[in-house]
């Protein structure tokens, strides 16, 4: 009887634990619903491209060869971490999980770029994980600043456009002083990327 008791407990005890997640599951599938398809599409590419940059920025500090271009990937490092985390609070509060993995589009650059070294490597991630990138994250948090429906998002967008920004420029000044470096290299003169700095102080 003792026997039979104590396992009664333990099947009720599951069965209530089993209820509580699902009710949880549920409040979370109704706080997620609640948000409009805009703002959560904006989460979760923005997430996607933030977790890319930090995994970009890992393989640069490995297999840049120019100093500058090591201090802007550590600069991405730190920004888009601390954007990542940002956005990944919000979005928990609203039921909504984001990716924890890049997006294959974002993959396909990692696997590129593992491929390359020295100034090729360098040239390629400024170009592409600098430029390119930081481009189309410019028109996606430009689009949410404007028309986002739920305020938080709305206003983390707008507050991260500004960082988005500053990572574009700092990313073209590399960008074109590696040109000039190629072209001065080829006419046989000397040229140096060390006069682009990075200001930002904020997390993007």
């Amino acid at each position: 009887m003792k026997a039979q008791s104590i396992a009664t407990i333990v099947f009720l005890a599951a069965i209530g634990a089993a209820s509580g997640y699902a009710t949880a599951q549920s409040v979370n599938q109704q706080k997620a619903d609640s948000v409009a398809s805009g703002d959560k599409q904006f989460m979760l590419k923005a997430a996607g491209g933030g977790i890319a940059e930090v995994e970009l920025g890992k393989l640069a500090l490995e297999k840049a060869s120019s100093p500058e271009v090591k201090h802007h990937a550590q600069h991405m490092i730190d920004d888009h971490t601390k954007a990542n985390d940002e956005l990944k609070g919000i979005a928990s509060n609203k039921g909504i999980t984001l990716p924890a993995a890049p997006d294959p589009k974002h993959q396909a650059l990692i696997d590129k770029l593992k491929g390359l070294s020295g100034t090729d490597f360098d040239k390629t991630y400024i170009r592409e994980a600098g430029v390119n990138a930081h481009k189309e994250m410019q028109t996606l948090f430009k689009d949410e600043s404007k028309s986002g429906q739920d305020a938080e998002v709305k206003a983390f967008a707008q507050k991260t456009l500004k960082v988005v920004e500053e990572h574009l420029s700092d990313s073209q000044k590399l960008a074109a002083a590696a040109g000039a470096s190629a072209s001065n290299h080829r006419t046989g003169k000397k040229a140096s990327v060390s006069s682009v700095h990075h200001h930002s102080k904020q997390g993007a």
